[in-house]
């Protein structure tokens, strides 16, 4: 048998911090139930709408930036700032290209072919600085588009902030941001901060200390530990990750300030180019020809692999797979 809702009557879930029955049961009431719910019903949709009411996109920039615009719903206050940003490739996207570039000129070289910016130095390749500055600068430029970054807040009255034990959730299309739109985009938004507080994140601690397994003990490989929990089945899934600091790599090597002035965060490339004697340039082998700069190829791939070790940091990651008893 089956009845048209009109309303939708949500329970705030109990504390679950235990791997006990009862509070997989409030796990699954919060991270299945109430949480997806008011984050695709009623939270996202607003969020969407009032980020679209300005009427700017990648495609449409506002000419004053950053723009503010306001919108009152319901005595909540939204501001919703529009800012023009240049969005760059991904700092990982340019440590790839650049040791994608240098592997090609050193396969392109030792196949035969003869290339322009490279030299032979007591048997080993070197290649023009200034080339490998221009290569990973063009890169950055040629995948540079200018688009636009918003971000959301909203202010409202104690009335909509308080730590409500059910939520009553009148179904309607949020998206058209009319009359208790912003009340109840309120009292979802902490509904489902306090699910997550209560009931999905000590949960989702709980199952993971379970596993034996944490940032300070991390294992060799993918480690799966499975859980029995009343009826519930969980799986988790302990996965190793050497995570590089690909910003870290990229700066070690060409960070200039903007007054490119020399400093101690000054890139390993840039201190080559202007001259500077530091331990640090060594391992490039800084050979001055016909009035250019170069560097030896293998010191430059050694040294970013070295600077790779460096910056790369081992963490744990420990995605959960549950599968609840119906």
């Amino acid at each position: 048998m089956s009845r048209q809702l009109d309303v939708i009557t949500l329970e705030m879930t109990a504390e679950a911090r235990e791997l006990v029955p009862d509070a997989a049961t409030e796990y699954f009431r919060a991270s299945f139930r109430i949480v997806p719910f008011l984050q695709e019903y009623v939270i996202r949709p607003v969020e969407t709408a009032l980020k679209q009411k300005p009427g700017f996109s990648d495609t449409k920039l506002p000419r004053k930036s950053p723009h503010v615009g306001k919108c009152t719903i319901d005595d909540v206050v939204f501001t919703v700032t529009t800012t023009r940003a240049l969005k760059t490739p991904s700092l990982q996207e340019v440590y790839n290209n650049l040791n994608a570039y240098l592997a090609f000129l050193r396969e392109e070289t030792e196949g035969g072919k003869r290339l322009p910016g490279i030299v032979t130095v007591d048997e080993k390749l070197f290649v023009r600085l200034s080339d490998i500055l221009d290569h990973i600068t063009e890169f950055r430029e040629r995948v540079l588009r200018e688009g636009i970054s918003q971000s959301l807040k909203h202010e409202a009255p104690d009335r909509y902030q308080t730590d409500d034990d059910t939520i009553v959730v009148p179904l309607r299309n949020y998206a058209n941001l009319s009359s208790s739109s912003g009340e109840m985009y309120v009292r979802a938004l902490r509904f489902v901060k306090r699910a997550k507080e209560r009931t999905i994140d000590p949960f989702e601690d709980a199952l993971c200390t379970a596993t034996g397994y944490s940032k300070e003990n991390i294992p060799a490989q993918t480690v799966d530990t499975y859980r029995q929990v009343g009826p519930h089945f969980f799986w988790v899934q302990n996965i190793p990750s050497d995570n590089p600091s690909y910003g870290a790599i990229i700066n070690a090597l060409v960070h200039e300030t903007p007054t490119k002035k020399v400093t101690k965060k000054t890139g390993e490339l840039v201190l080559v180019r202007e001259g500077i004697d530091d331990p640090r340039v060594r391992i490039y082998r800084p050979d001055m020809r016909g009035g250019a700069m170069f560097i030896s190829l293998d010191g430059l791939q050694r040294r970013i692999e070295q600077l790779t070790g460096e910056h790369t940091k081992r963490e744990l990651r420990q995605p959960i797979h549950p599968y609840p008893a119906v």
